[in-house]
């Protein structure tokens, strides 16, 4: 058929009457609304292919999700097709009355399907059914394949949240095995009752790493998808929202919880644990000594004892403090509440060139004369060097000292340097640290990195960095010892 239908040729063929036209018209709009559900069937079989950048689990949810939309849809359609049938029917045949349709009741009966296509595509446009069905079915294909782009889009987010989350998780479960270590050396070296102000909150956060951790990759993924099938019919902005927020509470209890057990675990490095080993050998009223200084300084007390050269600076100091004098004179030179100048004490207190007594005289006259650090510059303990004291270890930022890398400073400065020229020493020694710092971070933050030497000043420094749960610790640092410009400077 062309213009008109193909026409039977029976000789006792005639024109199809209004009864037989309406049966006709009525076959052909209910096939319309036939058609209906196979086409949501064909959309169903190529969501798959659609959806294949989507993992197998959260693909499925989709399809199951656009079934359920393609399914009503078709049936809403469906329905409207019912209920505008018979209006539909009757603007049809209007329109075949108004025309020569040249329709035979050889072409309607049966119906041929030359001619459903025929009256389809003549005369049934005219009816608002026919026409809302074209329509429909053009606006639902764009809606389920605005469906399938959005999916991709929000996997896309859902990988990287995902990704970025499991990342911290990870460095969180890295951070927790070595602070596990490092109690478990504790134990080894029995040094557990002279660091508890260190390790009780190292303890502590590991219980909350432990907490943290419960929450895994697979386990967020899974509550990710089960608030993506209960959000099908939000914005896509609103679920990559959705997905952010699920994955960053995640991402952001690890960082807050990793953040707190590295610094906590920093203070319990293998090379102060080494310097610490000594102490369970020690005569018991040294040991006991110790433990009661570490009551009444806790942290400050441990930095102290860590910054001794040697196993025997740290016995003398000990010993020392068995005779109630000395810790009188401590304690009443730092108080408690205040002990910033505790390392200074000590290494008065320490000084193995005086007796006890005479050194503990010395404590009680003593004033304490610190060089000016530069900004944003924080002394972990302090050493005596010609006139001044300069700090022994020190933090910036995020990035700090070991508690005994420089003490090559006395060596380097010379006899008896002036505060002075120990402030501008230390001032080129804190730049040559940072510089050292960002050599350490463009090499990808290894483990150990001895930084190229650089010039600071005149003088080259020699600097080695270590990763201290992904920051960086200063471990040595030099500017030449016996040779360093600075010792023949004035200032």
């Amino acid at each position: 058929m062309t213009d008109q239908p193909v026409h039977g040729g029976q000789p006792k063929d005639r024109a199809a009457n209004e009864a037989e036209l309406r049966a006709a018209v009525t076959a052909t709009l209910q096939g319309k609304g036939a058609a209906i559900p196979k086409w949501a069937g064909e959309q169903l079989k190529k969501l798959d292919a659609l959806l294949a950048a989507l993992p197998a689990g959260r693909r499925a949810q989709w399809v199951a999700m656009l079934r359920e939309l393609l399914r009503a849809r078709s049936n809403a359609l469906v329905a409207a097709l019912k209920l505008h049938l018979d209006t539909s029917v009757t603007v049809t045949l209007a329109e075949l009355r108004k025309s020569s349709h040249g329709l035979m009741l050889s072409d309607v009966q049966p119906l041929t399907a030359s001619t459903e296509q025929y009256i389809g595509a003549q005369f049934a446009y005219a009816s608002m059914l026919w026409t809302q069905v074209e329509e429909k079915l053009a606006e639902f294909q764009g809606e389920v394949a605005g469906y399938v782009e959005r999916a991709v889009r929000v996997e896309q987010t859902v990988t990287l949240c995902l990704t970025n989350a499991g990342k911290e998780r990870d460095r969180l479960a890295q951070t927790l095995q070595t602070a596990k270590t490092l109690t478990v050396e504790v134990t080894v070296l029995d040094l557990a009752p002279y660091v508890g102000p260190l390790l009780d909150p190292v303890h502590k956060e590991c219980v909350a790493a432990e907490a943290a951790l419960q929450v895994t990759a697979e386990s967020l993924a899974v509550m990710v998808d089960g608030e993506l099938l209960k959000a099908f019919a939000l914005s896509e902005e609103q679920q990559k929202q959705l997905v952010g927020d699920l994955s960053g509470k995640a991402m952001t209890l690890c960082m807050q919880v990793e953040s707190r057990l590295s610094a906590r675990a920093a203070r319990l490095t293998p090379s102060m644990l080494s310097r610490l080993a000594p102490l369970p050998t020690l005569p018991a009223t040294s040991r006991k000594a110790c433990l009661s200084l570490v009551g009444t300084y806790g942290t400050a007390w441990i930095h102290c004892l860590c910054s001794m050269e040697s196993p025997e600076d740290l016995a003398r100091l000990l010993v020392r403090c068995t005779h109630l004098d000395v810790v009188k004179a401590l304690t009443k030179k730092v108080p408690a509440a205040n002990p910033e100048n505790l390392s200074i004490a000590v290494q008065v207190l320490n000084d193995g060139a005086l007796d006890w007594d005479v050194a503990c005289g010395k404590l009680n006259k003593l004033g304490f004369t610190t060089i000016s650090l530069p900004s944003g510059v924080n002394a972990l303990s302090w050493r005596g060097i010609g006139q001044a004291w300069a700090p022994s270890a020190f933090w910036s930022g995020a990035m700090e000292t070991d508690l005994a890398c420089t003490k090559h400073m006395v060596q380097e400065l010379g006899v008896d340097p002036s505060p002075a020229k120990v402030a501008s020493y230390f001032a080129d020694m804190v730049q040559a640290c940072l510089v050292a710092c960002g050599q350490w971070a463009q090499s990808g933050r290894p483990a150990s990195f001895a930084a190229d030497p650089f010039v600071v000043n005149g003088a080259t420094w020699n600097i080695i960095v270590r990763n201290l749960f992904g920051k960086p610790q200063i471990f040595h640092i030099d500017s030449g010892y016996q040779n360093s410009p600075w010792r023949t400077r004035t200032a």
